[in-house]
């Protein structure tokens, strides 16, 4: 398959000396084009969305499924610059729509992560077995299947332009079913040599990282890294399950504030009173009344607060996940590598030399670039939803305090001179 912008100017043109050409293996990741232009604004992904989701019949196995429409448009020098359709010959002048089912965005993941071990890629959202088929869940599944192809796209320019990820946003039915089984072939036969000729060209101008010096006994690090992440997992859990626990409380306490409210507000009393003659004072009724309207106000405030704590818990609950990926996969590079070392046969010699290379180049990539992605965006992530969660805490507790306490007190401070 080939990816190719729709430009007057032919890509070769601008590709000269050694990384002109590709090894056929490292060409089923990337292709020349893409490989040797990635960071060029021309190929830069413009936009993917995901939308319109769907249901339909399966006759065999018989089941209900639900598709999303998928869309992808890319940067270009023209307005209607678009990626070639890896259909032969066929160029598409709109953005090329295709419909896909969860387990298809599943596959996508997979390969990725196959396609570039060592990076950090983003969680789906989790599978449901019971109620996946209500509207709400589907709206909300379609939101974060867009959110989840967003960061892919932005992590690095390169995965988005990788051959799984073209042939997801472009392929229809038929067609990718046929070339997801083909590169699923092709991608079980990449030898260690050929991730570090792909990771050496697409961090070739990342002199730091590929400059840098390894830890001497990187393992017991690395062992000690996954411990803290693994148990970081668990506290964050529990942040987000607390989070979502109080949500729930305020949003109960915003419902019983409610429906106390439609009670006292009952005008059936007040008309029994005026049927008698009895002259009744219904101040207290009123403001009872109008206070707990705004204090039901206020708590479903306080619900959409930890509601959002507990979204942004859960993500970075997920992307810790994500990041004992990366730890992971080093980790099964050297292991495999130590077993080779013991064997020592001659005819590992090859594969040897890979691991060896792939391990160095792995662990400069965890250490200078996923680690600090990940550690970053945590923190900043944090500093943010603190900075907002106590901002919103400071302003509902202001309004409850009028509601409550500054009105009664202005209404003691009106009766003193009578007392007086």
């Amino acid at each position: 398959p080939r990816l190719l912008p729709l430009t007057s100017e032919s890509p070769s043109r601008t590709m000269s000396g050694p990384d002109a050409t590709n090894s056929p293996a490292l060409d089923i990741l990337l292709s020349k084009e893409v490989l040797n232009q990635w960071d060029n604004e021309r190929l830069k992904i413009k936009k993917v969305t995901v939308s319109d989701p769907e249901t339909f019949k399966i006759q065999f196995p018989p089941q209900v499924v639900i598709t999303y429409m998928v869309v992808m448009d890319a940067k270009g020098a023209r307005a209607d610059e678009k990626y070639e359709s890896l259909d032969p010959g066929a160029v598409e002048v709109k953005p090329k729509g295709v419909r896909r089912r969860y387990s298809d965005f599943v596959w996508l993941r997979t390969m990725i992560r196959r396609c570039f071990p060592g990076l950090l890629i983003p969680l789906l959202p989790p599978k449901k077995a019971f109620g996946n088929k209500e509207h709400a869940f589907v709206k909300s599944r379609c939101a974060k299947l867009q959110e989840f192809l967003e960061r892919v796209v932005s992590r690095y320019e390169f995965i988005a332009r990788s051959r799984p990820f073209i042939l997801f946003v472009t392929k229809h039915e038929e067609a990718f079913k046929k070339e997801k089984k083909r590169i699923e072939r092709l991608l079980a036969k990449i030898e260690p040599s050929t991730r570090c000729e792909l990771y050496e060209k697409l961090f070739k101008n990342n002199k730091g990282l590929l400059s840098s010096e390894i830890p001497k006994d990187p393992s017991d690090i690395v062992h000690f890294m996954k411990t803290f992440l693994e148990e970081s997992k668990v506290h964050i859990s529990s942040v987000a399950t607390s989070a979502a626990i109080m949500a729930d409380d305020f949003k109960q306490i915003s419902s019983h504030a409610h429906r106390i409210n439609s009670n006292v507000g009952d005008s059936k009393g007040a008309e029994l009173a005026s049927d008698a003659k009895i002259e009744t004072d219904l101040t207290g009724r009123v403001l009872l009344k109008t206070r707990l309207e705004r204090m039901g106000e206020e708590m479903e405030r306080m619900r959409a607060s930890h509601d959002r704590i507990a979204r942004d818990a859960s993500r970075e609950f997920d992307d810790t996940k994500a990041m004992i990926e990366v730890v992971t996969d080093w980790q099964l590079v050297y292991k495999r590598l130590e077993a080779l070392r013991r064997s020592n046969k001659e005819k590992d010699a090859a594969e040897k030399e890979g691991l060896e290379k792939l391990s160095v180049l792995l662990l400069k990539i965890l250490f200078h670039e996923e680690l600090k992605f990940y550690w970053t965006n945590k923190i900043n992530r944090f500093k943010d939803a603190h900075d907002q969660f106590a901002a919103e805490q400071l302003k509902i507790a202001e309004t409850l305090s009028q509601i409550w306490v500054c009105e009664e007190n202005s209404k003691l401070e009106e009766k003193k001179p009578e007392a007086l």
